[in-house]
């Protein structure tokens, strides 16, 4: 059973890298055509100068539009002060794989009691042939991000689900769920719905009243205080 899952696994991972390879690199310049959400621009800016910002005439302006971690993983595939578009291809076939991937494994874990092959792979395949997915990946946009975000926290959800205290699996989850919010801020109300989900759900009825709360105040900290860190930055930058 677990030798028949690695091959699974690897075999959906080249199918998966195929796929989206094949996609994000058969036009690479698609990803310099247009920029209507500034990402590109805000990367490049940061990529020269380290303000997370805009370059206009006057010079380096900061700014606090988007959410940031797009573009700062951008910055760090900026040549010669250009985006470059093969390394985005790269990154968005790379992310494009972890999403179906991913929801591979968390479709192992959700289905383990019954024949979870089958589903597994009918779920991967589906998110693999995804026609907004493929399209968005040829974009300079966050939804390739934000889908392979989804997919890992809801596979260490489903792989974790029966925790005992544990403060490293929580610390875990409340950094996966803040890079969620930093690549879109509606993930917020899903880190909310978590913290909650820790305190009053099952399996979490059999421990201490006390334990749990102090895991849903520890979630919630991890994911609030880069959130408070960044509110902060911009208050500093732009008034």
């Amino acid at each position: 059973e677990t030798r028949t899952s690695t091959y699974v696994g690897l075999a959906i991972i080249v199918v998966a890298l195929a796929v989206r390879g094949a996609i994000c690199f058969h036009d690479v310049h698609q990803y310099l055509e247009s920029d209507v959400d500034d990402y590109r621009a805000i990367a490049e800016t940061l990529s020269k100068s380290g303000v997370y910002g805009f370059t206009q005439d006057t010079g380096v302006v900061p700014t606090a539009r988007r959410p940031p971690l797009y573009p700062i993983i951008l910055s760090f595939l900026v040549l010669n002060g250009s985006l470059s578009a093969y390394l985005v291809a790269g990154l968005h076939s790379l992310l494009g794989c972890v999403t179906v991937f991913f929801v591979y494994r968390a479709s192992r874990q959700m289905l383990r009691e019954i024949d979870s092959h089958r589903g597994s792979m009918l779920a991967s395949l589906l998110v693999l042939v995804d026609p907004i997915l493929l399209r968005q990946c040829t974009q300079v946009m966050t939804e390739t991000l934000a889908t392979a975000l989804v997919s890992v926290i809801l596979w260490w959800w489903a792989r974790h689900a029966v925790w005992t205290a544990s403060i490293g699996k929580n610390v875990t989850l409340g950094i996966l769920l803040s890079l969620a919010f930093f690549c879109r801020p509606t993930f917020l109300v899903w880190a909310g719905m978590f913290c909650v989900f820790v305190v009053f759900a099952k399996p979490y009825h059999y421990s201490k009243g006390r334990d749990l709360i102090g895991r849903g105040v520890l979630l919630a900290a991890t994911v609030g205080l880069p959130i408070g860190y960044w509110m902060i930055r911009n208050y500093q930058a732009l008034g």
